[in-house]
């Protein structure tokens, strides 16, 4: 959750630091690399490879508005029946599902 927490702060950077505050557009992370790439400018230090952190895949969506962003994170190497093989992070928290 550690890794999550940080990027959770590397997006509330990014957003802080924006016009207007927003949250990346959507199309702007579409993998793990795009997440990286842009996190890392902003305080980020995400390591090169997802496999790294146990990320298996991620996906991210920002509202509309761009105020508001879900970023789903699934974990590889979390047996399939356990509570917390997908983060959902979000500016609000971090949930385990």
């Amino acid at each position: 959750m550690s890794a999550a927490d940080g990027i959770r702060a590397a997006l509330a950077s990014y957003a802080a630091d924006s016009a207007d505050n927003l949250y990346p557009p959507s199309a702007a992370i579409a993998n793990y690399a795009d997440l990286r790439n842009l996190l890392n400018q902003n305080g980020g230090s995400l390591p090169e490879k997802a496999s790294t952190l146990s990320i298996k895949q991620i996906a991210y969506q920002s509202s509309v508005a761009r105020d508001d962003y879900t970023l789903t994170i699934e974990l590889d190497l979390v047996r399939k029946d356990m509570v917390g093989k997908t983060l959902v992070a979000t500016p609000a928290g971090i949930e385990k599902r």
